[in-house]
């Protein structure tokens, strides 16, 4: 559901649960601002700007957690833009922001960036955030559920970048896909920016077919009592390895009719 209005305690909510994440050895998003607090109150700035744009979704009315993020060609505008500029500026310098910034070019190309280049439409998730006293209880999947069931309805991928290894494994864990990491370092501050991809439900399943994956073997065939049947060089219902193509049909089906309806 999209977030119409939020009260200062939900907001702080969020910007605390980005602030005081536990990066390990890794510095992540914090590096770019004075501290720990300060990057807390700039997620809170840009949350603001994804309220105001209409681009923030919840889970439900009691807000356990928030996802933000943008169809294809949606603008996020002046009203949108103008809380995150302000909040940067509020909680960092340009001298640390310019550093950081040239820090994770140095590191290559973002998905974004290629998806930008060769025209391909996209989900882009800007900000995902199950709220502390809600984490560990499966938030995390339904929130991004949100997401990927607009990818499914216009069927384009969801992609998201984060800025940490252990953030990075937990969007693999929930389906998607990891990108080639761009690891930088500012002033031996070890910072990984990996981007992940889920594509649309139709389109996996595509790919899996023509992988070979997904496919019931014979034996399971035997035993579900269908009949497994291979034909050399004719156009495949599933792929298989060796160039072969395995058919399934229900006994009652003839080796002729089914020959018939590859050939057709």
């Amino acid at each position: 559901m999209i977030v119409k209005s939020m009260n200062e305690s939900a907001l702080y909510s969020i910007g605390h649960a980005f602030g005081y994440y536990d990066y390990g050895e890794e510095t992540g998003m914090v590096y770019a601002f004075f501290g720990q607090e300060p990057t807390a109150q700039y997620i809170c700035a840009y949350v603001r700007g994804m309220l105001r744009g209409g681009f923030l979704h919840t889970t439900s009315e009691r807000g356990e957690g928030y996802i933000a993020y943008k169809r294809p060609k949606e603008k996020l505008g002046f009203k949108t833009l103008w809380p995150i500029a302000t909040g940067m500026l509020h909680n960092s310098s340009m001298k640390r922001l310019m550093r950081f910034a040239m820090a994770i070019k140095k590191g290559g190309k973002s998905l974004q960036e290629r998806m930008d280049k060769e025209k391909k439409p996209y989900i882009f998730v800007g900000m995902v955030c199950v709220c502390e006293k809600y984490q560990g209880q499966g938030y995390m999947r339904k929130v991004m559920d949100i997401a990927f069931a607009e990818g499914d309805r216009l069927r384009v991928p969801v992609i998201l970048e984060t800025d940490a290894r252990s953030k990075c494994d937990k969007y693999v864990h929930l389906g998607m896909e990891r990108s080639p990491e761009r690891a930088t370092s500012v002033n031996s501050e070890k910072c990984t920016i990996s981007s992940n991809i889920q594509m649309p439900f139709r389109q996996k399943r595509r790919a899996k077919a023509a992988a070979g994956e997904g496919v019931p073997s014979a034996e399971k065939a035997r035993r579900t009592g269908r009949t497994a049947i291979f034909i050399k060089g004719k156009k495949p219902l599933h792929r298989t390895g060796g160039g072969a193509f395995m058919v399934f049909c229900n006994k009652k089906t003839s080796f002729r009719q089914i020959v018939k309806k590859m050939t057709d």
